[in-house]
């Protein structure tokens, strides 16, 4: 199965305001495997999961899902293969977690009828999973911004898609969450065969996770492949400008990467008032 192509993309280009975003991006996800996407801000990364969940619509022909051109599945039945997690949460609404987890079933619930019993069981199990069933009853408004962001987590997959796009889905979580979070995730994709797509800003959270790293500035993909290929120091200076440190983590044998300081030297100034 991790031979065949979950998702392909072919020379998509976007632009807004006149400023090019994304340039000529051409890549292709393996199913089942764990990909995440990193890079400075502004290199594309959000667009580009935009595009995959159709909230930037693609042209035609750009983006195949499972072989078939995105821009033609319909809503239901897009959503029944790709689940998608945001950036930004809007928790402006008056629903319980419970009941915002369950919304991940809408693809499953034919019109005019309600959620059935395996459709609350399976929200159910998204809860557990992402640690979130203790807050169920909840308002989502109440819950602080880690929590809500598990709810949105276990939302999506609660959907059951094949495929999970994640943007940033450890930026609101403290370090046991982080953990939590993406230990969830690396499950999911081990023992569902979910192909997972997380745009990352910790380098080491995607040396970690990764099956295959992609890597893009300026709006294009400057490298992709396993994270020992791609995450060099020559690499890291490139895209991000500043020197590392690569080294072996010393629990489980994965590289580690030591950001350089250019501040050499410093002296503390204690001043009176």
């Amino acid at each position: 199965m991790k031979d065949e192509i979950a998702l392909e993309i072919k020379n998509l280009n976007y632009t807004a305001l006149s400023n090019e975003i994304l340039k000529n991006i051409s890549c292709n996800f393996k199913k089942g495997l764990f990909y995440s996407i990193i890079g400075p801000n502004g290199s594309g990364k959000t667009t580009l999961l935009r595009h995959i969940s159709r909230n930037l619509m693609p042209r035609e022909d750009v983006i195949l899902i499972e072989g078939k051109d995105a821009a033609y599945f319909k809503g239901t039945d897009f959503a029944k293969i790709v689940s998608y997690v945001p950036q930004q949460i809007d928790s402006s609404c008056t629903f319980t977690a419970f009941d915002v987890v369950l919304m991940g079933r809408y693809p499953y619930i034919k019109r005019f009828e309600g959620e059935k019993k395996k459709d609350v069981d399976i929200a159910l199990w998204a809860m557990k999973v992402t640690n979130t069933f203790a807050i169920k009853d909840k308002n989502i408004n109440f819950l602080s911004g880690g929590e809500r962001q598990r709810v949105i987590i276990a939302r999506a997959i609660a959907q059951q898609g094949k495929i999970l796009l994640l943007d940033e889905p450890t930026s609101h979580l403290d370090i046991h969450h982080q953990i939590e979070i993406m230990d969830t995730l690396k499950q999911l994709n081990i023992n569902y065969g979910i192909t997972v797509l997380c745009v990352l800003h910790d380098l080491n959270t995607a040396c970690e996770y990764s099956d295959y790293i992609v890597v893009m500035k300026d709006g294009k993909i400057e490298n992709m492949g396993k994270p020992q290929d791609v995450l060099n120091e020559k690499i890291i200076k490139n895209v991000y400008g500043i020197d590392v440190s690569i080294i072996k983590n010393p629990v489980n044998g994965n590289f580690h990467i030591i950001p350089q300081s250019n501040l050499k030297s410093y002296s503390k100034c204690i001043g009176s008032i």
